[in-house]
């Protein structure tokens, strides 16, 4: 019987739909499909355990109490459950569509998308909560998303055998009879899915299918598609149907690329001819809160992975931006949340699985395949396999997360940024600094709807991020910024030390990249600091054409960003100083040549003071030799070598070209 331990976040786009299963004893089906723990009013004749508990993956309509009534959590073997019964107490009043229940194990999510927000709270507040044993909280509505409850497998069953738990997310806290594990897993499937049919089992959309450009172009972000045409779209749903995949294309000579998002700058998935093959279906996820790892498919998204982690606790260094699938992020590096003191995301891999162009399925480790595992950690889309799961090594969830920021007219930008230098030197690993210079169509500017009509046209931005356990750590970690850029430089904007929950550290960040835009980036790395570099560029950005694109900067490691990366442990290795990033974000096709300009401009500008560029976000289709730029002389060559050792005919895309 399965077991029901967490819930999570649908995202807008994911409308997953799953078999039925049984519902456990003293759970209530609802309409399309939800539950609720507790009693419930059962129509006339029918039991809840006879009838059919649809997969709660799928979107549902929350059911919440409408009147006071008693009820308790019954213990049974499928819920490992501590031996010790609470008594039962009565439900308290509800008001209006709050949800109030007590749980009997560890911290749960409570599910909701129709509840007030807190009493007292700010019109448009968000609101979370959890319950611990024995405690009654409100849930308030949170972002406006629906939520939905994790089906995982029971002692005796395999959740890997129930068709409707394909697409997992969060899972409870520990309880008394060990960690929680939600297991939903594409490479379970293994077993059946492809097994029969081969490669010829697996859906495909062919060019020249009606549906065949929203297959290729839909799930990117970026509508700036390179002309690349796929001979098809694949879409496996296991480990079986991988290998299938890799066999037939190694049979016939056809190359691979593979998508696990849709969130790369360049459309790195979109090359002419071949087989695309989006790996969507591989978005499991598995927590050991004992061991502290998470064992997650490719395919799910940086965001949903930091909800389901702070649900139990738990945090990893996934993207500042919410959507990208997992599978390029690390495969690219990794430049994630508090990367100067956990290090780019890739080092916190413990160990992978991967389909290799034989056709053969490994396990990468520091101890298995170790060349392997080496060249996965930073070749981004140059990388020669398909990784299906990742083990990743987890950390504690910092318990006080502050953010600050200043925002300055941009004539300031000068001693902005040399104050920026000079603090960052002195400040503590936890704490997280970017630079940032904005025109005027950033979120909260005066061309934006709703943005502040008073505020300075082109502005230079200061966000400093602190990842520490209590709000006196937090002050005594800001302390080197107390003393801003200069008497007289009084910031348009500023916010002081605001407690922000982990997983929504991600939201500011993804207001910066509108949907349905189209967009190029580039990436450098320099031993110059941020007050050499930035002032250079004011002008450039004033005269962009577009007033959504903007500059975003770092000095990882405080300055001490060479030194930063253990040397050779990775194919990832190309640090310095400081990263500059230019975004250029547009809505109209008329204006790529123009934007494309620019970008050439900066190009210009920052080349002579760079040494090198960071992979996943370098501008690999108009600069292709970015690839080798991305990476250390000796390094780049060992993968050179290695990727003809594990792909010796090419049954994979190689890095993009112009």
């Amino acid at each position: 019987m399965p077991r029901v331990l967490g819930v999570r976040p649908v995202p807008s786009s994911v409308r997953p739909t799953g078999g039925r299963v049984s519902a456990p004893e003293g759970w209530c089906p609802r309409r399309r499909g939800h539950a609720i723990p507790g009693r419930c009013r059962r129509r006339a004749g029918r039991s809840a355990t006879s009838r059919p508990f649809v997969n709660p993956l799928a979107p549902v309509d929350v059911y919440a109490l409408t009147e006071p009534r008693p009820f308790a959590l019954r213990r049974q073997p499928s819920w490992s459950c501590p031996p010790s019964r609470p008594a039962s107490r009565s439900h308290p009043a509800s008001k209006g569509r709050k949800l109030l229940y007590r749980v009997r194990f560890g911290a749960v999510w409570v599910l909701s998308n129709r509840f007030d927000a807190p009493e007292g709270a700010p019109d448009g507040a968000h609101g979370r909560a959890r319950v611990q044993v024995g405690e009654w909280r409100a849930l308030t509505r949170r972002g406006g998303g629906q939520y939905a409850a994790v089906v995982i497998d029971s002692p005796g069953s395999s959740a890997r055998e129930t068709s409707g738990s394909a697409g997992t997310g969060g899972a409870t806290g520990a309880h008394d009879e060990g960690p929680v594990r939600d297991v939903a897993s594409a490479r379970g499937a293994a077993d059946t899915a492809g097994a029969d049919g081969g490669a010829a089992g697996v859906r495909r959309v062919a060019r020249g299918d009606a549906a065949y450009h929203a297959a290729v172009r839909d799930p990117l972000f970026n509508r700036l598609v390179p002309g690349g045409t796929p001979d098809a779209v694949a879409y496996p749903q296991s480990e079986a149907d991988l290998v299938a995949l890799v066999s037939a294309a190694r049979d016939s000579g056809e190359k691979l690329a593979l998508r696990s998002g849709g969130h790369s700058w360049v459309a790195a998935s979109v090359r002419d001819d071949g087989l695309l093959v989006d790996l969507a279906a591989f978005d499991q996820v598995s927590i050991d809160t004992t061991a502290r790892t998470a064992t997650v498919g490719p395919a799910v998204r940086g965001g949903e992975l930091g909800q389901t982690l702070v649900a139990v606790d738990l945090a990893f260094p996934v993207g500042h931006c919410g959507r990208p699938g997992v599978g390029g992020f690390l495969l690219g590096g990794g430049l994630g949340l508090n990367w100067g003191q956990w290090l780019p995301s890739c080092f916190s891999i413990r160990s992978m699985r991967v389909v290799l162009a034989s056709g053969e399925v490994v396990t990468a480790s520091a101890t298995e395949n170790a060349d392997l595992f080496w060249l996965a950690r930073g070749s981004g889309p140059g990388f020669p396999g398909i990784v299906t799961e990742f083990e990743l090594d987890l950390r504690p969830l910092p318990r006080d997360i502050r953010l600050s920021s200043w925002t300055f007219d941009l004539a300031h930008v000068e001693a902005v940024t040399e104050w920026v230098s000079r603090a960052v030197r002195t400040l503590p690993a936890s704490v997280e600094v970017s630079v940032v210079l904005q025109g005027p169509e950033r979120p909260d500017g005066p061309a934006t709807a709703g943005g502040d009509p008073d505020a300075p046209t082109h502005v230079v931005s200061v966000v400093a991020i602190s990842y520490t356990d209590t709000e006196a750590e937090a002050r005594e970690a800001f302390a080197a910024l107390d003393e801003g850029p200069g008497p007289g430089i009084r910031p348009s904007g500023h916010t002081d030390r605001l407690s922000v929950a982990f997983d929504e550290l991600h939201v500011g960040v993804d207001a910066t990249y509108p949907d349905g835009h189209r967009y190029l980036a580039d990436t450098f790395w320099s031993p110059r600091d941020l007050g050499d570099l930035l002032p250079r560029l004011a002008d450039l950005l004033r005269r962009a054409p577009s007033g959504k694109t903007y500059f975003l900067s770092a000095m990882p490691g405080h300055g001490e960003g060479r030194t930063l990366l253990p040397v050779g442990e990775a194919a990832y290795g190309m640090h310095d100083t400081s990263l500059i990033v230019p975004y250029v974000i547009w809505g109209d096709e008329a204006d790529d040549a123009v934007n494309r300009a620019w970008l050439n401009e900066v190009k210009a500008m920052l080349e002579p003071l760079s040494s090198g560029h960071f992979l996943s976000e370098a501008d690999l289709r108009f600069s292709p030799e970015r690839s080798a730029g991305s990476f250390r002389t000796e390094d780049w060559a060992r993968i050179q070598s290695l990727t003809e050792l594990f792909d010796p005919t090419g049954v994979f895309h190689r890095y993009p070209l112009a």
